[in-house]
């Protein structure tokens, strides 16, 4: 008795991460395509406060949303003029715990002509509030 409820924990731990992986594949797109249309309002929404970005050589916390609003303007703001889309090359979901996630994301900035002008790194730290995933960290490398 005792292997089948074990057993059926796990399947039910298993089917979680699955859907929980598929719910963050979903937000970081969305995030993304906010971020392309410089939709701050929206962007604003996948993020729970306190917020850390972590760059190389420093860490800016954030722990308003108008402070967080400002933040992406200047980000979306200082992209080059002929910025058009931005594109996942790769993303890798981890969700560590039932309440935290990881996704680790390689991405590439294009231009009007459709060539890469900026790709970086960055690992995406996700916290489930209420059954909804939030960013919490970011950490670029």
């Amino acid at each position: 008795m005792k292997k089948i409820l074990i057993l059926l924990i796990g399947f039910s731990f298993a089917e979680s991460v699955g859907t929980d992986e598929q719910q963050i594949l979903n937000i970081m797109n969305n995030y993304k395509d906010a971020f392309i249309i410089a939709d701050y309002k929206s962007i604003i929404e996948y993020f729970t406060l306190p917020i850390s970005f972590n760059f190389n050589q420093k860490t800016i916390h954030v722990n308003s949303k108008f402070k967080l609003k400002h933040f992406y303007k200047t980000i979306r703001g200082s992209l080059p003029e002929f910025y058009a889309y931005s594109r996942w090359e790769n993303m890798s979901v981890r969700v560590l715990s039932e309440r935290i996630a990881v996704v680790n994301t390689i991405y590439s900035r294009y231009d009007r002509n459709n060539r890469i002008f900026n790709s970086g790194s960055a690992l995406y730290f996700l916290r489930k509030i209420d059954k909804e995933w939030k960013f919490f960290s970011l950490t670029s490398y």
